[in-house]
């Protein structure tokens, strides 16, 4: 069942989101509230295997391998910082990570939330317990007893960002496919071209899955592999892509829209939603959330800029910190690392290498989701390892080239051709009428183009 704590309880508690933490902000915070009516005490969690044997200090006769959290604070008149959870827990039994962290802080002197995305392979020390992934701190507290993987996260983000945790919620990641559902269509604007590998049972391989930048009207298995995939795209593409969404959600829900999902919310959220937070301080966030103009909400992401590739003497794929105190200095002026919401990995798009004859095999498959830009954006050509693009006279390969090009050039799009009226053409490419700086006009195929920031 959906659960929370009793009034009486203090500290930090269970229940709530995901990775894709603008669910609580937005759609969330607003939908999730409701289910703190039915709240009912958590059970302990069951014997689960693969856990560490914690480290025992012998300088401490504490039997609590974790500091006890601050009590919580309920006025967003204050700053608030709250830890968004998504796990991939399917069921009470066995193991899971939590592969989604977003710290939500609330900045009322600045009227702007900001939200720091986490990487799951970020390498860190949990006291009490050793050195682990930080996806692995959560399920590691909760298997000793429910409610201290929060406790841990909260010395954990004390050490090394400096900060208190206030709140937390946690949201199991196999139920977000039917909250899609639920909601979809689903827009969202894309920055970049959106490329991964995804397992096709049809040819029983590994197939590429792509969408075009621009606008996109998503079903829920789009959305899902659109948060969910990292392997070309990489874990710190992830991050962003989760925020991007979060955000779209946002801001195609109403509060009125939200109110009338409750019952249904109530049904597929049960079992996969816990939080400290009580209901009017669900409430409460939902609607700053749903109030907050885009400007005032941040993303930032502890990406390589703060973090570097590593190995654990076992061969395990880790992240590091690149200077031990990056990261007091990170929630010491946040707005100096922000990034755009619907930002890719590096603020650049990164294309696979890729022959046309697989590329076309992307539309045979299926396995393209279209996407419109609109007449008057602002577009680029992306970077390729060619450096130049070609130009044609007509939509298609095979018709007069104009010229070529360089990467990188600033184009405006001036018409598309048929695009959500008729099916992708066997070629794979769809084409956009664009003009340069200098009024050189052509058809170019979406797949090397990119949104500018308007």
């Amino acid at each position: 069942m959906f659960r929370c704590h009793t009034p009486e309880t203090q500290g930090l508690t269970p229940s709530g989101p995901p990775a894709l933490s603008r669910l609580l902000v937005a759609l969330g915070l607003g939908a999730l509230a409701l289910l703190l009516a039915a709240c009912e005490s958590m059970p302990p969690f069951p014997a689960l295997p693969i856990v560490p044997t914690p480290v025992t200090d012998p300088a401490s006769d504490s039997s609590s391998p974790a500091v006890p959290l601050p009590e919580s604070r309920t006025e967003l008149a204050r700053s608030t910082n709250i830890l968004l959870m998504g796990t991939d827990r399917v069921s009470h039994h066995g193991s899971w990570r939590t592969d989604a962290l977003i710290l939500a802080m609330n900045s009322p002197d600045k009227e702007e939330i900001t939200l720091v995305s986490l990487p799951r392979d970020w390498y860190v020390e949990v006291p009490g317990f050793g050195t682990m992934r930080i996806n692995q701190v959560d399920f590691i507290g909760e298997r000793q007893e429910p409610g201290l993987g929060p406790q841990l996260f909260q010395a954990v983000l004390e050490q090394y960002m400096g900060i208190e945790l206030h709140h937390w919620a946690r949201f199991h990641m196999n139920g977000f496919h039917e909250v899609f559902q639920l909601i979809e269509p689903i827009w969202i604007v894309l920055a970049c071209p959106f490329y991964e590998r995804i397992w096709d049972a049809r040819t029983g391989e590994m197939e590429w899955y792509h969408i075009p930048a621009g606008e996109v009207q998503m079903d829920a298995h789009t959305a899902f592999l659109y948060v969910r995939l990292r392997g070309f795209s990489t874990d710190f593409g992830r991050l962003v892509r989760q925020r991007n969404l979060l955000w779209a959600l946002r801001n195609q829900m109403d509060m009125p829209t939200v109110m009338s999902l409750f019952p249904q919310l109530v049904a597929l959220l049960d079992q996969n939603f816990q939080t400290d937070l009580s209901l009017p301080e669900l409430l409460d966030w939902a609607q700053l959330g749903m109030s907050l103009a885009p400007h005032k909400v941040k993303g930032v992401s502890v990406d390589r800029r703060f973090v570097v590739d590593d190995v654990t003497p076992g061969g395990a794929a880790i992240q590091r910190l690149r200077q031990e105190n990056s990261l007091h200095d990170l929630m010491g002026n946040p707005d100096q690392y922000v990034l755009p919401l619907d930002a890719s990995e590096g603020q650049t798009c990164r294309l696979p290498s890729m022959s046309d004859a697989a590329f076309q095999r992307i539309t045979r498959l299926e396995n393209l989701v279209p996407s419109l830009l609109r007449p008057g954006t602002p577009v680029a050509l992306i970077a390729t390892s060619r450096g130049r693009i070609q130009l044609y006279s007509d939509p298609g390969l095979h018709s007069n080239l104009i010229g070529e090009l360089e990467t990188g050039t600033p184009l405006t799009v001036l018409q598309h051709l048929g695009y959500l009226e008729h099916p992708v053409p066997a070629t794979g490419h769809r084409w956009y009428y664009v003009e340069t700086a200098d009024q050189t006009r052509g058809w170019v195929s979406d797949r090397y183009l990119r949104l500018l920031s308007q």
